[in-house]
């Protein structure tokens, strides 16, 4: 199975991003031309603590306008001799980072300064996420691209993440290192719905098409996510899916990609004197795409002649009638259809597909994206 269809045109390209407009920026913020990417300000940790140790800054997202990527690079600081990075922790988190952190425990260890991407002011509820990358894959490394939603709940507030994928190159027990076991790829969902009591759902560390190594080529890595179904993919492979809509997201999320460390490469974790990592590595992203289908799912559409069907307003309806009148309607062989309804579709009389063409049915609730 491939991921959405090329040829399914109820799907509307609602983002897409290659990197190859910018020409000026706002240097606190990296706001893009069209206003919609924006890396986070120096001052800020999207998250971390004791199992990361990234500060995102600005800086560590460069447009680069050479080859039209985006790239994410991450850096090691010991003693602050980087110029030109904004030190400013945020509130709680003390002075300058320590290899060993409060009493040693490392949870304030932040040296490795790294990049991070939202897509601002645009959740997304459903759709299609696509990006073509190339993955640093050195001990440490942690990159990811991934949906996450914060919204109320009744006197709390609940967290949900669909990742579509995280790459992870990790040492966890000191008596059972592999150098290969825990360089891991997994995709799944993370859902709270009470007082941040997490569950981890559909969560997978597939056998890619790929080998660990190949990640520091481009390949495309995609998620479809739907009210009813989630399914992850890497360069059009099916690698994982998910059918359990009580623990499916179902509110706005946003769209996140970044470049995180592992706190298992630093000093304080390292259970085997395995080699640190103190280099600089990249992510690089060639593009960014989101699909959302297109809903109509109120309307009850009759097509009685190849005129309506010719130019048939694609989206998901309530329900679809072929019913030809005195001439018969024909998927030609060279036309690729598929019709979505909520209810039904219902085919009478003189419908024909011809030998060559392509014709599909998919029968599915309403995914509204309003």
């Amino acid at each position: 199975m491939a991921q959405i269809d090329l040829y399914d045109r109820n799907w509307d390209t609602v983002f897409y991003d290659d990197f190859s407009s910018y020409r000026t920026w706002d240097p606190q913020t990296w706001i893009s031309s069209d206003g919609k990417w924006k890396a986070l300000a120096g001052n800020w940790v999207t998250h971390g603590g004791q199992y990361e140790h990234q500060l995102y800054q600005y800086q560590n997202c460069i447009f680069n306008t050479a080859d039209n990527t985006m790239r994410l690079v991450s850096e090691y600081d010991w003693d602050g001799d980087i110029p030109a990075h904004n030190y400013s922790l945020p509130s709680g988190y003390g002075g300058y980072p320590n290899p060993y952190g409060q009493n040693g425990s490392g949870v304030d260890s932040w040296y490795y300064f790294s990049g991070e991407i939202d897509v601002r002011d645009m959740p997304f509820l459903y759709g299609y996420f696509e990006i073509k990358c190339k993955l640093p894959i050195h001990l440490g490394s942690f990159p990811a691209f991934w949906l996450v939603g914060l919204s109320e709940a009744p006197n709390n507030s609940y967290y949900n993440e669909i990742d579509v994928f995280e790459y992870s190159n990790s040492i966890v027990d000191a008596d059972h290192f592999d150098d290969n076991y825990y360089k891991q790829f997994t995709c799944g969902i993370y859902c709270d719905n009470d007082n941040y009591d997490m569950a981890s759902h559909a969560r997978k560390n597939p056998i890619l098409p790929i080998g660990n190594s190949d990640l520091r080529n481009y390949h495309v890595f995609s998620c479809e996510w739907l009210p009813y179904s989630v399914k992850w993919f890497v360069d059009g492979q099916l690698i994982n899916d998910y059918y359990v809509r009580d623990s499916i997201p179902h509110h706005p999320m946003n769209l996140r990609t970044d470049y995180a460390i592992d706190s298992w490469a630093l000093l304080d974790h390292n259970p085997r004197n395995v080699p640190i990592w103190f280099g600089s590595d990249v992510m690089t992203i060639d593009y960014i795409k989101v699909c959302q289908l297109n809903t109509d799912c109120n309307a009850e559409e009759i097509i009685t002649c190849q005129s309506d069907l010719d130019n048939f307003d694609y989206a998901v309806k309530k329900d679809i009638k072929i019913l030809p009148s005195s001439r018969s309607v024909k998927i030609r062989n060279t036309d690729h259809v598929t019709l979505r309804a909520t209810d039904y579709v219902q085919i009478n009389n003189s419908f024909q597909v011809e030998y060559g063409g392509e014709f599909t049915v998919i029968i599915h609730e309403c995914p509204c994206s309003n």
